[in-house]
């Protein structure tokens, strides 16, 4: 209980553990992929190319540009795998602060400097 995690995990080495987790997270991932986006070819090598270094992005401007140029992969493909790991809660775009105020308060503030996102 202390420890919290699944129950199956409860007693077994770190090492085990990390092993459990790893391939938790790998299932889940290309499973839930497969269901959600119609996937063709060589999309499990991309996938993993990609998930690590959009782990490496939190808090970053995200840019497909740039993730397709550093990644070696077609924009396009990135932006569709982005938006297929938004529709299984994998990954969140989260505005800025000043945009979000600004949708927030949107008509209500007069003194707010409004901008489109």
């Amino acid at each position: 209980m202390i420890n919290g995690g699944y129950h199956e995990l409860q007693g077994k080495s770190p090492r085990a553990r990390q092993i459990w987790f790893q391939s938790y997270i790998h299932d889940r991932l290309f499973r839930d992929f497969d269901s959600v986006y119609n996937a063709k070819g060589d999309y499990r090598r991309k996938l993993k190319l990609l998930i690590p270094y959009l782990a490496g992005l939190s808090g970053q401007l995200l840019k497909y540009a740039s993730i397709a140029n550093d990644l070696a992969l077609n924009e396009k493909v990135v932006k569709s795998y982005f938006e297929a790991l938004e529709w299984m809660f994998s990954v969140m775009v989260v505005a800025s602060p000043r945009i979000a105020l600004n949708l927030m308060f949107k008509g209500n503030h007069k003194g707010l400097p409004l901008q489109e996102p």
